[in-house]
């Protein structure tokens, strides 16, 4: 699979493993989803035999799947190991049709099957088929989105959808032989092959020698421009090779691209008056919110599904036309569900008054997700959402600066509009870091001492992207 993405990966992943840097804790995570979803969908093929996951001792493995195979009484094999042509795969599940007859079941963390997916059944398949295995099927068993946990054990059957494969895995086999003997022919030289930067270093998923890659190479000039990446093709379609030399009244640059272009050029900020006149239409006392959330593959809470997002952290600094500046904040410290206390604490502080600015339309879907959770405080939420400002929306809109570098998030916006402020200083700096230490916080196994310091840094994390709200409007307005 590494090989499909690129040839000096897997070279490098073959022989450089000292180069190869440590996995962060978002990685982790996401490996360690992987695994529990991995562990919940066995249940789905109950009386199985779980093949031994030591990677380092692959012929032992392949030795306790053989005797698996050949006992007509285990009705499922999960992580069976194989190995055909020098190829080596372990098979999330193995399912026994009738006899030595089986299905091959691949499980993924995802809502659904992705093109990479298709390869690796594919590559799978061509290796139990070649080690003499008789497969009448090949699914891809992921998520399903449409599942409403009701609450207890989980319903298997409707957690889990199955999508068959076969006929695409069966499809693939001759590219797939392909593939493996141009991957093994590279794999004899001694150097990685000489391959070029570009979109396949982050598709399907950035590469781990990403960094090392692109070291020492100049920034791409066209993702200065937003969304810039997707003008190469059209740029080259139009004889245009260089940055300078992008006409602005090229026909493939959108608004916010030729914005961003005269910027670039003139070396100074755009910022159109009309945003003051934005600004100024709102209501004291005004409040600036921002949510913290989890997204947990498999649903914790009663009336969710998977991936749902869960509001678990607000914060709240309220500007009065005065210039006083207040703060409220609001981090859930129990091991339940989170969405009642966290909706009631806010709608007790926003009240009935004052403009609610935010970023993004992140906090308005959150607060509609309540409504539905939660009927009986819909009609309070409803007041709330005609009071809600987007300064994103007003941004994009009206301002633009070249330390943008093609990104109206805020972590880009901030330090352009505001250089004295930022998240450099803090623990946690990013929303994934947060949801991370989020779910660590709620989790009942979480030490009181790590558990304090985790709130600790969370309540600041929260507070300063409400702080850079103030800060960005009060320049802005």
């Amino acid at each position: 699979m590494s090989g499909l993405q690129c040839h000096k990966r897997l070279h490098l992943e073959s022989y450089a493993h000292d180069l190869m840097p440590a996995i962060d804790r978002f990685t982790q995570s996401l490996l360690d989803t992987g695994a529990a979803v991995g562990a919940l969908a066995r249940s789905r093929f109950p009386g199985g035999v779980r093949i031994d996951d030591d990677h380092l001792h692959h012929e032992v493995a392949e030795e306790r799947t053989r005797l698996a195979l050949a006992d007509p009484t285990v009705p499922a094999i999960y992580e069976a190991a194989f190995t055909w042509d020098d190829v080596r795969v372990r098979a999330d599940v193995l399912v026994r049709v009738s006899g030595e007859v089986f299905d091959l079941v691949e499980v993924k963390s995802t809502t659904g099957p992705k093109l990479e997916h298709e390869w690796d059944v594919a590559v799978q398949l061509a290796v139990l088929e070649g080690a003499g295995v008789r497969v009448r099927c090949a699914f891809l068993m992921h998520l399903d989105r449409s599942y409403v946990y009701p609450g207890g054990d989980y319903d298997l059957r409707r957690l889990f959808a199955c999508v068959d494969l076969t006929e695409a895995a069966r499809g693939r086999q001759r590219e797939v032989r392909g593939r493996l003997d141009a991957m093994r022919a590279m794999l004899w030289s001694d150097e990685p092959p000489a391959i070029e930067v570009g979109a396949h270093c982050e598709r399907p998923h950035t590469c781990l020698f990403f960094d090392r890659c692109h070291d020492g190479l100049p920034l791409d000039p066209l993702l200065r421009l937003p969304k810039g990446r997707g003008l190469r093709e059209r740029l080259a379609a139009a004889g245009i090779d260089g940055f300078d030399d992008i006409p602005l009244d090229f026909p493939g640059l959108s608004l916010h691209q030729r914005r961003a272009l005269e910027t670039i050029r003139s070396g100074e900020r755009f910022c159109d008056p009309a945003i003051r006149e934005v600004l100024a239409g709102v209501v004291f006392p005004v409040h600036f919110i921002d949510f913290e959330t989890i997204m947990p593959a498999l649903p914790l809470h009663p009336g969710t599904r998977p991936y749902d997002t869960i509001p678990v952290q607000w914060s709240d600094h309220v500007l009065h036309e005065d210039g006083r500046i207040a703060h409220c904040e609001y981090l859930y410290d129990g091991h339940g569900d989170p969405r009642r206390p966290f909706v009631e604490s806010l709608l007790a502080v926003l009240g009935n008054e004052g403009t609610i600015v935010v970023y993004s339309s992140y906090e308005a879907t959150r607060l509609a997700d309540l409504a539905a959770w939660l009927p009986d405080v819909a009609d309070e939420i409803a007041r709330v959402q005609p009071r809600i400002l987007d300064l994103h929306a007003a941004i994009r809109l009206h301002v633009y600066d070249q330390a943008f570098n093609g990104s109206f998030s805020l972590k880009s916006v901030l330090p352009a509009l505001v250089p004295s402020l930022g998240y450099g200083d803090l623990a946690i700096r990013d929303g994934g870091l947060a949801s991370l230490a989020l779910l660590e916080v709620m989790a009942p196994k979480t030490h009181a001492e790590r558990r304090a310091e985790l709130r600790r840094q969370l309540l600041a994390y929260c507070k300063r992207d409400t702080e850079a709200l103030v800060r960005v409007f009060q320049l802005l307005r």
